[in-house]
């Protein structure tokens, strides 16, 4: 797999977005890292392969304009990925066949593939509020983080 077929399998993936007002996309790959950002006027949601790890993960952070939400908490807070929110709500969802379980060999295509689809499925399910710009996870991510609640 290449850079652009990781791009064209999100895109097909994450169409899902356009529905919550995910209107503009960026697309960047190095030799390390191939990552999309869908954006909207609250959230940006980063499907990103990590080449070196062979992981692939969701990153999701709000846009510049609602970062103010999170303004008590450490600037980490403002970026956490939708590993961290399976965690909070569904903790036995696997998301890759390798459960972020690195191995000598590279992820296939078709792990790739099944990995974004799953992670697709788990965010509209499990993060519809962040989708929608509502970021009160915070309360519970700083919760889990940092030992209190």
């Amino acid at each position: 797999m290449d850079a652009a077929e990781f791009v064209r399998i999100c895109d097909n993936e994450f169409k899902f977005l356009e529905s919550f007002g995910f209107d503009q996309r960026e697309a960047n790959a190095d030799v390390l890292v191939w990552e999309v950002n869908y954006l909207s006027s609250s959230t940006i949601i980063s499907p990103i392969y990590e080449l070196r790890n062979q992981e692939i993960h969701i990153g999701i952070q709000p846009t510049a304009e609602v970062s103010g939400h999170a303004e008590d908490f450490n600037s980490w807070y403002l970026s956490f990925s939708l590993q961290d929110i399976l965690v909070i709500r569904s903790p036995d969802i696997i998301l890759s066949p390798r459960n972020f379980s690195p191995s000598a060999r590279s992820l296939t295509d078709t792990e790739i593939k099944e990995t974004l689809a799953r992670s697709a499925n788990a965010l509209l399910e499990y993060g519809d509020d962040v989708l929608r710009g509502d970021f009160s996870l915070y309360g519970e991510l700083k919760a889990l983080y940092n030992g209190s609640g």
